[in-house]
């Protein structure tokens, strides 16, 4: 059975406009935010796109089922 969280991110995924590839995304919002472990996993694994506001436009989403 999936986990359930409230944490927006987690309902889609992001695909690389540029590259196609998938991963996650998200925008920096809050001081802890400078710490996001997810962005580091996304730059690795997945679409390497930095969680700015600037770089929104570089993704599409589907929501995940």
């Amino acid at each position: 059975m999936p986990y359930k969280t409230e944490i927006e991110w987690t309902d889609y995924r992001a695909r690389n406009r540029e590259t196609g590839k998938v991963g996650w995304y998200c925008e920096r919002r809050s001081d802890g935010c400078g710490i996001c472990y997810s962005e580091v996993i996304n730059r690795r694994v997945g679409t390497q796109i930095d969680f700015k506001r600037v770089t929104w436009s570089k993704s599409s989403w589907t929501r995940r089922s």
